[in-house]
């Protein structure tokens, strides 16, 4: 999945505070076809200092455009995509001080 986001946009997105554990998902958690493989549990994080980092592409081949935009705003890409150009944007937080964090995409 991707998300292509509009020029001149905003997104916002939650952090639950927490980290995706891998685990083995059972047969008897999850009975059906390819329901028995690794998945991540979420698990809480401590306070202290974190690194958040966002790749984004400058490049889509495929179905990059959106059904529902809006202007100024993003939808999610679910097609067979080829991204190109990656970019990675970084910043850090201090959980639980941080209230928000800004990354900007250029």
């Amino acid at each position: 999945m991707a998300r292509r986001v509009a020029p001149g946009s905003t997104v916002a997105l939650n952090w639950a505070a927490a980290r995706g554990v891998p685990m083995q998902m059972t047969a008897a958690c999850a009975p059906g076809n390819n329901c028995e493989r690794e998945c991540l549990r979420p698990e809480p994080v401590a306070a202290g200092s974190y690194s958040v980092e966002l790749t984004g592409f400058r490049t889509c081949t495929g179905e990059c455009e959106c059904d529902n935009a809006e202007p100024l705003g993003s939808c999610p890409l679910w097609s067979s995509l080829e991204l190109g150009e990656p970019f990675v944007v970084e910043a850090s937080l201090v959980y639980p001080e941080t209230g928000a964090l800004e990354l900007v995409l250029e």
